[in-house]
């Protein structure tokens, strides 16, 4: 990236790190099961088979859609391998947490995704080998994957006042330097420019050309070339607010929101859409109990309310840096 005098713009300003933390609403468990449940349904019934013709996609074949269409890649997020200090759903929530507008701005050159390890195989073949998060860059050969080495443990720039919010600023400065740092940038554009239509196109650097604001949507769809302009940082502030604001609501596919209380509880944020069945599916999840069986079409069954009569306050312990983290959700329907 450049600034207005098209000088390029140094490494450690791009990596710059602030503050902003994560706002988001949750419910109650006893909320999500409706009563009204599927006659006959039962926890320990077997998914029905697909109907005939019916094609489920996951999470990762939607994302990979989209991408192909906006000309981006796909930031594929996985569990890392090993035992890990958290998950890549905290990870990644703690990342966001601690990334500043220049962060923001450059996870909108990418299409995000929570995946397994089994998805990501099936998509890229055999012989790769995935360890953990990486990028999926599209071309006319193919799927090519790039690995992302993200911290899960203890970092090595140990912050004694906190940790973790070391470890965050360090996963958010890898992560923006692997989607925006050096010809990282020039890459994305390219891709865009192949992508997008010729009409977009011009009618986004004419704007930008002359100064005028542009629609956030406009902004997020358009973001390597937005990024690449000399007049960039006039846009990166809208950009990346409206990037936070639409995360916040709604996460990447294949994940939701979800918040830690004490006595090792947490609630998970549904989406207006989850219906009965894929609430059930979510708190089963998060509550590490059996979950409904599916329909033909792959989606939750509604069950009854689970009894629960009580429970042992245990060691529950969530981030220094928020109480909320990203739920991975990889089979949602």
């Amino acid at each position: 990236m450049t600034d207005a005098n098209g000088r390029s713009l140094e490494r450690r300003e791009a990596l710059k790190l602030g503050g902003a933390w994560l706002v988001a609403g949750s419910l109650p468990w006893w909320s999500s099961c409706s009563s009204d449940f599927a006659p006959g349904a039962t926890n320990s019934a077997e998914a029905p088979p697909f109907e005939a013709g019916f094609v489920w996609k996951s999470p990762l074949d939607r994302t990979l859609e989209r991408a192909r269409a906006n000309g981006k890649p796909v930031l594929a997020l996985v569990e890392l391998e090993g035992d890990g200090w958290a998950s890549i759903g905290r990870i990644i929530a703690d990342a966001i947490a601690v990334g500043d507008d220049v962060f923001m701005a450059a996870l909108s050159l990418c299409e995000p995704v929570f995946a397994t390890r089994e998805q990501l195989r099936e998509a890229l073949g055999p012989s790769v080998r995935v360890e953990g998060p990486g990028l999926i860059e599209i071309d006319h050969a193919g799927l090519r994957w790039t690995p992302i080495w993200i911290e899960d443990g203890h970092p090595a720039r140990f912050d004694p006042n906190s940790p973790e919010r070391a470890r965050a600023a360090s996963n958010a400065e890898t992560l923006q330097f692997e989607l925006a740092g050096e010809d990282r940038l020039r890459r994305r554009a390219e891709s865009a420019r192949k992508a997008l239509s010729l009409e977009f196109q011009r009618h986004l650097v004419e704007c930008m050309d002359a100064g005028d604001t542009l629609p956030a949507e406009e902004l997020i769809r358009g973001a390597a070339l937005v990024l690449s302009h000399p007049r960039w940082r006039d846009h990166v502030e809208v950009l990346a607010v409206r990037h936070r604001s639409e995360l916040l609501a709604r996460p990447f596919p294949g994940a939701r929101w979800a918040k830690e209380h004490g006595c090792a509880t947490t609630t998970v944020e549904f989406l207006a859409e989850d219906d009965d069945g894929v609430r059930c599916d979510l708190e089963a999840v998060v509550n590490s109990e059996p979950r409904p069986p599916r329909d033909e079409r792959n989606r939750p069954l509604p069950q009854p309310p689970p009894e629960r009569v009580g429970f042992v306050c245990g060691m529950g312990r969530s981030s220094d840096i928020s109480d909320r983290f990203l739920l991975l959700y990889t089979d949602e329907p």
